[in-house]
């Protein structure tokens, strides 16, 4: 006790020296692994992983590709994993190591489960890795006393010019209640990872949605899966309906197969097989099959990949099985909030990035309204705001077509779950936001969370957006404090001379 009141007084005194900027007191995070947590593996497994199969380009492997799992470590003597492995590249964060090997638990097989799903050889016993020709490197966080945002920063950093793709199955509480994103520190290291990691073409963070689809969790909570900096993917079930586990949200670009009902083969810690399911798979697929265009193409930003994932994902399959999940944006193309711009398509996705020019600079253009009065909603009248938006014309951060959209909002409200939130574009295409969480009691409200969307892709940004403030519970309603909007995108159409092929 008496040395926490120590580092609180420290804190006070550093926090009034003129040359510190930022002061916090680092405090341990709850981080879930994405597996849902009643599934049960299976040693010694023998379902063939037949969807990594019938989707591997042969021509492609992933060879010169570096991905990194961030998680708890990697059992890097596996038959499987061995030759892959990167060790001068990972780091036990845990324990300031270099030795990135998982601790000696059952729960501690999850990081060894990821780099399979990427690496795994056709000869190996246990599958074959979506990228087996690449390398990858663990980056341990997790599985040790605890995690803090420090590590978590360090860790989306480490090796940031020899790491190509930075591969995340985890994430806050997947509870229907928790709301969390990158604190400080780790918000910094994306941001400056994807503009400056791999040489100026940008760090590639690819994360899983989550898995609290029972829970009626929403991924617009989760300030990792839900980022500008981020890549990120949801899961679809055999014939293309929702997996149970699978959270949506607008920030989702695309989705994988979730395989059957025994999910994916994969390595286990100790030499051992077995089968991983959840979210969790969806990102080290997603990183692999990302690590076969590098191969193909090594000059792509990380930028010019989402734009691809965009132009290329596959809608069909899974909007004939799930119509009413999905909608034409204004630029043409159909979304989903389960399901991004649809399934990842590997060969189309190889197939285009061979002839991929790269596409112009982004620029980012913001928006502050400021609200006179207070805005307030309620049960029976929904509020309705106008956010006038200019794009920057004439300047050099001018945006007149859409790439990403984060609406930063403070929302004052006494039971948090019953917000919902759509936000309308200039062009009329209305993205749910936040869907209810009805297990969300939290009487905090909203305090300047970002709402992350890609659904506008390729629409144009300027004129009016409108944001739909909804209370679907019978409360006291609650009251809007603080709108900013914020544009990523680009002055120029790159979409309008680009045919794919």
């Amino acid at each position: 006790m008496k040395r926490r009141k120590r580092s609180l007084t420290y804190l006070d005194q550093i926090s009034y020296e003129s040359k510190i900027k930022w002061s916090e007191i680092v405090r341990p995070l709850v981080r879930d692994k994405r597996f849902p947590h009643f599934f049960s593996s299976f040693n010694n497994a023998t379902l063939s992983q037949k969807k990594v199969e019938q989707k591997h380009p042969e021509q492609n492997t992933g060879k010169g590709v570096v991905i990194a799992i961030l998680d708890d470590g990697v059992d890097y003597t596996h038959p499987a994993i061995q030759a892959s492995y990167r060790a001068d590249l990972s780091f036990d964060f845990t324990h300031d190591k270099m030795d990135a090997k998982p601790e000696k638990s059952k729960d501690n097989n999850h990081g060894t489960n990821c780099a399979g799903i990427v690496v795994m050889p056709p000869a190996s016993a246990c599958g074959v890795g979506a990228a087996y020709g690449s390398k990858v490197a663990g980056l341990k966080m997790l599985g040790g006393d605890s995690v803090n945002d420090v590590m978590e920063g360090e860790a989306l950093l480490h090796k940031f010019q020899e790491i190509d793709i930075y591969s995340v199955s985890w994430g806050p509480k997947d509870d229907g209640r928790s709301m969390e994103g990158p604190h400080r520190l780790a918000q910094i290291a994306l941001s400056k990872g994807y503009r400056m990691g791999r040489s100026g073409k940008g760090s590639i963070y690819i994360w899983a949605s989550g898995n609290g689809g029972l829970e009626h969790d929403d991924c617009a909570m989760d300030g990792y899966a839900s980022n500008i900096y981020t890549i990120t993917f949801g899961m679809f079930g055999e014939g293309g309906s929702p997996v149970w586990y699978t959270e949506g949200c607008p920030a989702i670009m695309a989705s994988l197969s979730a395989e059957d009902n025994h999910g994916f083969r994969t390595t286990d810690v100790d030499g051992a097989c077995t089968f991983f399911t959840g979210s969790s798979a969806a990102a080290p697929l997603a990183s692999g099959i990302i690590a076969l265009v590098l191969e193909e193409n090594p000059n792509l930003t990380q930028r010019d990949v989402q734009h691809l994932i965009v132009r290329t994902s596959n809608s069909s399959l899974l909007a004939q099985q799930s119509p009413s999940l999905w909608k034409v944006n204004g630029a043409g193309l159909n979304v989903s909030r389960m399901f991004g711009f649809g399934s990842l398509d590997a060969k189309k996705l190889i197939k285009n990035a061979a002839v991929w020019k790269n596409v112009e600079k982004e620029n980012i253009c913001s928006k502050e309204l400021v609200l006179k009065e207070k805005i307030t909603f309620t049960h029976e009248l929904s509020a309705v705001i106008n956010i006038p938006f200019p794009g920057c014309q004439n300047t050099s951060s001018e945006v007149n077509y859409v790439e990403k959209v984060e609406l930063q909002v403070s929302i004052h409200h006494d039971r948090r779950g019953d917000i919902v939130l759509d936000l309308e574009s200039p062009s009329g295409t209305v993205i749910r936001l936040l869907e209810r969480r009805i297990y969300d009691n939290s009487e905090i409200g909203i305090l300047n969370w970002p709402f992350v969307a890609s659904h506008f892709w390729g629409e144009n940004a300027v004129g009016v957006w409108k944001l739909y403030v909804h209370d679907e519970g019978k409360t006291n309603g609650g009251v809007i404090s603080h709108l900013n909007l914020l544009v990523i995108g680009t002055e120029n159409d790159v979409m309008k001379n680009v045919e794919i092929i």
